[in-house]
């Protein structure tokens, strides 16, 4: 495997782990509606960034609410990591909603005002 590959491949089978986890072991109310979009994995795999989407746009008080059932649900995660993964590390987690697609839709729409007042001017 090329030496930049395997944080990817780890990152991949983290995702795989934790993405049906999330859908159908997790009891946490707060976390229902989330899907795992991707995970980032540190170059010495001991620290995972896990993307989140959320079925609806959160607002602020939705976002505390996800972040608190995530930092409660951690120890699960690892533990299901540690027990399912294989790997040597079990790597501390941090987990963030990713708004990758409300930027695209804003800048998007952006764009779109941009035209329009080019067009009517």
């Amino acid at each position: 495997m090329i030496p930049g590959q395997r944080p990817v491949a780890v990152g991949e089978q983290v995702r795989r782990l934790l993405g049906p986890a999330l859908l159908h072991e997790v009891n946490d109310p707060r976390l229902k509606r989330l899907t795992v979009s991707e995970v980032v994995m540190s170059r010495d795999l001991k620290h995972a960034t896990v993307y989140v989407i959320s079925a609806e746009t959160p607002d602020a008080r939705r976002r505390a609410e996800i972040d608190a059932g995530f930092e409660r649900s951690i120890p699960f995660f690892r533990r299901l990591i540690g027990n399912r993964g294989g790997l040597r590390y079990v790597p501390k987690l941090r987990f963030v909603l990713d708004d990758t697609e409300d930027r695209a839709e804003r800048i998007e729409s952006l764009l779109g005002e941009s035209t329009r007042t080019k067009t009517a001017s």
